[in-house]
């Protein structure tokens, strides 16, 4: 384990920021009408790419 207690000021609220963010779930929406999920949204970009590259 990191010792964060020793880190300078600006480091700790940087921490503190990403530690509270990560408390919310990233959200993906399709034209602001339904949420996706991360496996719909890789599937997603896996055939358009897949579409695009042929």
């Amino acid at each position: 384990m990191s010792e964060w207690y020793t880190y300078d000021e600006k480091c700790k609220k940087a921490l503190l920021t990403l530690m509270e963010r990560a408390k919310r779930p990233i959200k993906v929406t399709a034209g602001k009408l339904l949420d996706l999920s991360l496996a719909t949204f890789a599937t997603i970009m896996r055939r358009s790419y897949s579409l695009l590259a042929a």
